[in-house]
């Protein structure tokens, strides 16, 4: 792995940890409703949420829903929300 790279997911952590930090109660929530969907339906994915959460108070935070407590099926679906020009999606389950 290059030096530079190494420096980008570092950078990539570190914002990560930074917004995570600034919307913890809204990720406990969001994390709890996704649990909820998974329990339901055995998946769950990013558009579930969407339509059941108010946003974050930083759009950066939608990405940190599943980086604790979920397991990635390796699958994608196209997303359904309009402004997310129908972008694959990754579909993830509890472990």
């Amino acid at each position: 792995m290059s030096h530079q790279l190494e420096l980008a997911e570092a950078a990539q952590r570190e914002g990560i940890a930074a917004v995570s930090d600034h919307n913890k109660a809204w990720l406990e929530r969001a994390r709890r409703i996704a649990r909820e969907v998974c329990e339901r339906s055995g998946t769950v994915m990013i558009d579930d949420l969407r339509s059941r959460i108010d946003p974050p108070s930083h759009p950066n935070a939608w990405g940190g829903v599943f980086r604790k407590g979920f397991v990635w099926t390796g699958e994608y679906l196209k997303s359904e929300i309009v402004s997310s020009h129908a972008r694959p999606v990754k579909i993830w389950r509890l472990p």
